[in-house]
């Protein structure tokens, strides 16, 4: 897929992938965007085909609401901010993020030879204006065995 699609915030949009063979492994859907994506309590969420929440991209440094795994400061910090902007600026250089998908998931998902998900940002969510620029899918070939 090659966007550009520009979304104001809040705002959910689903993807379909067609023609996908049978997948048995994990997957990695990497995604490009550009906006307001940098900074304390911005993130696009991903949803799988039946509504499930299968992460946050783009979670930064000083961003405590994704929990533990995804904050990038040092263990015992009492204050941490992001590295990357002051939540004031709106950064308009392409980022790129990636979630793996795990292999049950993925063999549900594409058992109809159709992928689909969904991005959202929550009108709480900060991220003001975010444009998809490009998603891909990366998972290893190989028959699955029932």
């Amino acid at each position: 897929y090659e966007g550009p699609i520009p979304l104001g915030r809040p705002w959910m949009h689903y993807f379909t992938v067609p023609n996908v063979p049978e997948i048995c492994s994990d997957a990695t859907l990497t995604v490009r965007a550009k906006g307001d994506l940098l900074g304390h309590g911005k993130y696009v969420g991903v949803l799988g085909e039946n509504g499930e929440t299968l992460g946050k991209l783009f979670v930064t440094a000083g961003d405590y609401e994704a929990g533990p795994s995804a904050n990038a400061c040092k263990d015992g910090a009492a204050e941490c901010t992001s590295v990357f902007m002051s939540d004031e600026t709106i950064n308009e250089a392409e980022e790129e993020d990636g979630i793996v998908i795990p292999r049950a998931l993925m063999t549900a998902f594409a058992a109809d030879g159709v992928l689909a998900f969904g991005l959202y940002v929550e009108a709480g969510n900060l991220a003001t204006e975010v444009t998809i620029m490009s998603y891909a899918f990366e998972f290893g070939l190989g028959g699955g065995f029932s």
